[in-house]
């Protein structure tokens, strides 16, 4: 109602999200999601935070997942189309990407991936993208598993710029009760319109607890 035109007074605001899933066999399974949403809220538009005023917009994005289970590697193989429309810019975006994770030996992970991306927007030019990203995690103890994460993205359209991360993670839970999980990182992004490097740091840390049917 607060944003609703005056000759309005109200607005409709529908959200969907719909979710299909799979199971070929023990080892291939197939996931197709979709999700639709029409807001005006801000941080919904762009979670960045750069988007501060209220607009109408309608965003929907779908993905198609394929998970696959080959001999002791676990791959998994993803499609995204990302859609926004707004009375300043219409964007649609294509993301294409892969990642296999292979245990080393009984308590180690290694996971690496790689990622596509494709924007065509009406207000800009085409913004292509690449980002390959990794982890490496180690299980200590029954419930505890702790580990390193890194990526690199570069994308290209008026200007390259290019983002570095770096993260420490970790997470602990006991079945049917207490779990915790938190991480620690920093990132380097860098464009050609900068003057220096912009450098960040960041931490996040979630914690649960079941009880009876509530958490």
């Amino acid at each position: 109602y607060d944003s609703a035109e005056d000759e309005q007074q109200t607005n409709f605001f529908p959200s969907f999200f719909g979710s299909v899933h799979h199971t070929f066999s023990p080892r291939l399974s197939l996931t197709v999601t979709d999700t639709f949403r029409r807001d005006d809220d801000p941080f919904l538009a762009d979670t960045n935070g750069v988007r501060t005023e209220r607009e109408t917009f309608v965003s929907n994005t779908f993905s198609v997942t394929l998970n696959w289970l080959i001999d002791i590697f676990q791959t998994q193989y993803y499609y995204r189309n990302n859609l926004f429309l707004s009375d300043d810019d219409n964007t649609i975006s294509h993301i294409l990407g892969g990642n296999v994770s292979v245990p080393l030996g009984a308590i180690h992970t290694l996971t690496g991936g790689y990622e596509f991306t494709y924007r065509d927007s009406e207000s800009d030019s085409d913004q292509i993208g690449n980002r390959f990203y990794g982890s490496l995690s180690r299980q200590i103890g029954t419930f505890t598993s702790a580990g390193v994460s890194s990526s690199f993205s570069w994308y290209s359209a008026n200007t390259d710029s290019r983002i570095f991360n770096v993260s420490l993670f970790a997470a602990h839970g006991v079945p049917g009760g207490f779990s915790v999980s938190g991480s620690v990182g920093y990132s380097l992004f860098d464009s050609e319109t900068a003057d220096k490097p912009t450098n960040l740091a960041s931490f996040s840390l979630n914690a649960s607890y079941r009880f009876a049917r509530g958490i």
